[in-house]
């Protein structure tokens, strides 16, 4: 995520310092900027280019709207990918109240409603019963209110 945010933050100062040799700015403070408003597709502020270099502000919209997503795809990809690695740490169908529920996939139909039902009250009993070992009733005593 941070290297996404950097690479990001890299193309939006390289155009900003093109902005600046171009002539369009003479901060780069302003140009940075400016180029920041364009590659988030924010739209324009208080700032504007000229006339000559206008449509490069569309061009870099364009490249920050196309990296933003690819940012996005790679995150979700990132994420497939670790969800993926974490249900196949644990082996299906040894007791795992989810898997004996859904038959071992989440998107399968639900064809025996009743099934389905028994087994999340077994789930269920078995959540409530760890619950309970794991986090007793304090005593009543515990539970008084001073007079």
């Amino acid at each position: 995520m941070l290297a996404m945010m950097f690479g990001s933050l890299v193309q939006i100062s390289l155009w900003g310092a093109l902005f600046v040799y171009l002539g369009e700015f003479d901060d780069l403070y302003q140009a940075i900027y400016h180029s920041a408003v364009n590659y988030t597709s924010l739209g324009y502020g208080g700032v504007v280019m000229g006339a000559k270099w206008k449509l490069l502000g569309p061009l870099e919209a364009m490249n920050g709207v196309l990296m933003l997503g690819m940012s996005a795809a790679a995150l979700m990809a990132i994420l497939r990918e670790v969800i993926k690695r974490q249900r196949s740490v644990r082996p299906l169908g040894q007791g795992h109240c989810f898997d004996k529920a859904m038959g071992a996939s989440a998107f399968s139909a639900i064809l025996d409603r009743a099934g389905l039902e028994a087994r999340a009250y077994e789930c269920y009993a078995v959540v409530k019963k760890e619950s309970d070992r794991l986090l007793p009733d304090p005593p009543p005593a515990a539970c008084a209110l001073p007079p």
